[in-house]
């Protein structure tokens, strides 16, 4: 038995397409909803917003900001990592992009005398955690739909780690990248 575990290669261009395609769908959703608000709701969305980020940041410490955004974001992974691991979980996978798209875009488009902050607190740890959903998802389609085209239709107990290892390595350097947005946004 062959205990030595392959390293991952990068997923399909069908799935990054998928799981790009549903972020910005997700993002455009986001820009949809902004639009289409009365101009009090819009208004309410955005003093909220200016509240969080510019709210009570000096009262916490950069390690409980961190933290927070950390478990923020791992729920959001922690979706797509087990959306993996079944066929049918797959789809799941894809909500958290969905959702990610549609904050974005929502918080982006709100037009105020604030947008610089939204921008600046918003923009930085997002320019690699959307890359890195986007990834991950993209792994976790792969992964899950390597079942169905398995040749015997199934992955046979002896071949688990061999194929499972790969996706858990790709995850488990995804979630020290999580770690790594969380302190950019905390910063």
């Amino acid at each position: 038995m062959n205990s030595r575990i392959k390293l991952p290669s990068l997923p399909g261009n069908k799935a990054i397409s998928i799981s790009t395609f549903v972020f910005l769908s997700g993002l455009f959703m986001g820009i949809f909803m902004a639009v289409t608000m009365e101009p009090s709701e819009k208004e309410a969305i955005a003093e909220h917003l200016l509240s969080f980020l510019a709210g009570d940041a000096a009262d916490v410490s950069f390690i409980d900001y961190a933290q927070t955004a950390f478990r923020k974001n791992a729920v959001l992974w922690l979706v797509i990592f087990t959306g993996g691991f079944t066929v049918l979980g797959a789809p799941l996978s894809m909500l958290p992009l969905l959702y990610k798209g549609a904050a974005l875009g929502l918080s982006c488009t709100m037009s105020t005398d604030g947008i610089k902050l939204i921008m600046l607190s918003v923009l930085p740890q997002n320019m690699l955690l959307v890359p890195l959903f986007i990834l991950a998802a993209s792994f976790a389609l792969s992964y899950a739909y390597g079942f169905l085209t398995s040749k015997k239709g199934g992955i046979e107990k002896a071949n688990l780690p061999q194929k499972a290892g790969p996706y858990i390595i790709v995850n488990i350097v995804m979630l020290i990248m999580l770690m790594v947005c969380a302190a950019i946004e905390a910063v």
